[in-house]
């Protein structure tokens, strides 16, 4: 991710650098640890499954990132973000920028380690089944990976496909934030998702910090006096 150096000619008062908070020291940073960052994680997540009329059933304990899940001779991955909750939940936030079509294909790869590191030798497979944490993959996307449908969430599960349909094993799925359709659609700052996918698009597009995003966005500053996660946020990016 390229450092913008701003016009300082045009705003005297712009900051030396402006890095996107979609840059992998910016992440890395940011999410630091749960002390630091939780809530922010915790709104972000809740926003992303509200909008599939889902939601976290445990509070985050613990927040981790760029882990790597690796084995002994066998290949391994790294995830941007980790996060977990009191419910056996796992919640791996994946930041991309640049076009990777196979993005879901390493979600399911890296989903595959998590399965295996909570099993045993010797588990029956009702105790391997019962041991199965619930596992959501959200990627922040930085380009529409798909053209077909232009809404801004994308949500893809494990699905029983004839009628009734319905989610077939509950302990992966995974969401899929377009950003760039944030352009268009109707501006609406009364929901949460909508704010935060706008501070992270705007600040990334135009090369802002968040808190410029804010200063030209007075509904947004509201949105942060209402959710101490998204404040967080703010704040937390102002510091790194």
């Amino acid at each position: 991710m390229p450092i913008t150096k701003p016009n300082r000619q045009m705003n005297p008062e712009a900051p030396d650098f402006v890095m996107s908070p979609l840059a992998d020291p910016v992440v890395s940073a940011m999410y630091a640890n749960a002390e630091v960052a939780g809530l922010a994680m915790e709104s972000l997540i809740r926003v992303v499954l509200e909008s599939d009329n889902e939601q976290l059933k445990g509070k985050i304990q613990s927040l981790t990132p760029q882990s790597t899940y690796a084995s002994a001779r066998k290949r391994g991955c790294r995830v941007d973000i980790k996060s977990e909750t009191d419910s056996n939940e796992k919640i791996i936030a994946e930041i991309q920028v640049k076009i990777d079509r196979s993005i879901m294909k390493r979600d399911l790869f890296a989903a595959s380690h998590i399965f295996t590191e909570t099993s045993t030798r010797g588990d029956t497979p009702s105790q391997m089944a019962m041991k199965m944490p619930r596992v959501i993959f959200i990627n922040i996307l930085g380009y529409n990976i798909r053209e077909d449908n232009t809404e801004m969430i994308q949500p893809f599960k494990m699905m029983y496909t004839k009628e009734p349909k319905m989610v077939a094993i509950p302990n992966f799925s995974g969401y899929n934030v377009q950003l760039p359709r944030i352009l268009e659609m109707e501006a609406d700052f009364s929901n949460g998702l909508y704010c935060w996918a706008y501070t992270l698009y705007t600040a990334h597009v135009k090369s802002k910090t968040v808190q410029e995003v804010l200063a030209m966005t007075p509904v947004l500053q509201e949105y942060a006096e209402l959710d101490k996660g998204y404040r967080q946020f703010c704040d937390r990016y102002q510091l790194v």
